[in-house]
């Protein structure tokens, strides 16, 4: 059976078998405490189909998968519901979200089968850990699990019941798909991404980068490590024009500090990860979300395989050209981009188009072609004249 939990604490669900009310008054099934949240936010019922959920007139909309609804939308499983700035998880208890690290169980102390892990997840007996366990055995923070790129790695905090890999009691360890991994008494299952998933090489536009894989909330995206950047940095510097072309994002959301971001570099990674040139900490962008990059002396914004995706005047893209005023969303925040360009001819080099000329210009050219074709014609009337005259001589 499908069930609703908090993204966050997914320790707070309930299970999707009735109708479920969503919103801040304290009478709703799920009392999201948030001023963004109306009181009666959204609904979801059960119907033959499946789950659907309808929003119930509230003022700031209720999104499924970042996409607002104006409708009732059927649920699927792992769809991600927002309302207000809480998400929400539709669960399947019974598989584990594809791509994710999970631990599995067959215990009655959780009520999940499948239990997603963070990049870092704290085990312990406290209501506050990411993955809580109401055992007395436990200590209340009893180890820490970290994701390193095909293996997690364990650590025991000083517990008092100790933490075992495969049997074996650790203070530190590895451990791989398939793994035992237990907490006194509590055992689990390591589940992961196999193999080939983690061994991927992304294609880019123009070179082609082996990356190692980072966790980014339920979604497997391709990280490079930092020397990777600036040797792509180095590579397109080396192609580039020696002034770069000026490039500005202007912030809509006030997110950041400065409302006009000057683009300063030929490779600008934009998301999460204080690796980024432009690090937006909103929990709609992805750890590395999206790249500007100057080719040609024209400047382009590429996805990289963030979980929301770009969107360029409204229209969600890949990779794209960007002219002055063109809007750019990225998860939930929104920039304008604005290039300063003084005259139309390099506006439209920087757009990648053949410039347009003004009225004027075209009234100017009209003349000068007008004038040519003058001085033409009666230079040839001139010379037609002196060959008549020097055969009337002959």
């Amino acid at each position: 059976m499908l069930r609703l939990q908090f993204r966050k604490k997914p320790q707070q669900f309930v299970k999707l078998s009735s109708s479920v009310t969503l919103g801040r008054d304290e009478s709703n099934d799920i009392v999201i405490d948030s001023p963004l949240v109306s009181d009666f936010h959204a609904e979801i019922s059960i119907e033959p189909d499946g789950p659907c959920i309808v929003d119930l007139l509230s003022v700031t909309g209720t999104f499924v998968n970042e996409k607002r609804i104006s409708q009732r939308a059927l649920l699927n499983s792992w769809d991600v519901i927002r309302l207000g700035s809480d998400e929400l998880e539709v669960n399947d208890p019974n598989s584990s979200r594809p791509g994710d690290w999970v631990l599995r169980t067959e215990s009655d102390l959780l009520e999940s089968q499948f239990y997603p892990l963070l990049p870092n997840t704290v085990v312990g007996r406290d209501p506050e850990c990411d993955l809580a366990i109401d055992s007395g055995l436990l200590s209340r923070r009893h180890a820490e699990i970290t994701i390193e790129n095909d293996h997690l790695r364990i650590r025991d905090l000083k517990s008092l019941n100790g933490t075992f890999v495969n049997g074996r009691r650790i203070e530190e360890a590895e451990a791989r798909p398939g793994d035992e991994v237990r907490f006194d008494q509590q055992a689990f299952i390591v589940s992961g991404p196999t193999q080939t998933l983690l061994n991927k090489v992304v294609e880019d536009d123009e070179n082609t980068i082996a990356r190692d894989p980072f966790y980014d909330q339920g979604t497997m995206i391709m990280k490079p490590a930092l020397e990777e950047v600036q040797v792509e940095i180095e590579e397109q510097t080396h192609f580039m024009a020696h002034t770069l072309p000026p490039a500005f994002l202007l912030d809509q959301s006030n997110t950041v500090k400065e409302s006009r971001i000057r683009v300063k570099e030929p490779l600008y990674l934009i998301g999460r990860s204080k690796e980024c040139d432009l690090v937006l900490s909103d929990g709609s962008i992805s750890k590395r979300h999206a790249k500007l990059r100057c080719v040609d002396n024209q400047w382009m914004i590429e996805d990289v395989n963030s979980r929301n995706g770009i969107k360029v005047n409204g229209q969600k893209v890949k990779t794209v050209r960007l002219c002055g005023g063109d809007t750019i969303v990225l998860g939930r925040l929104k920039f304008i981009f604005e290039n300063e360009v003084e005259d139309e001819h390099a506006t439209a080099l920087f757009c990648g188009a053949l410039p347009e000329h003004s009225a004027q210009a075209r009234e100017n050219g009209n003349l000068q072609g007008l004038l040519l074709g003058g001085v033409l014609m009666l230079s040839f009337i001139v010379v037609a004249a002196m060959i008549l005259y020097l055969l009337r001589m002959d």
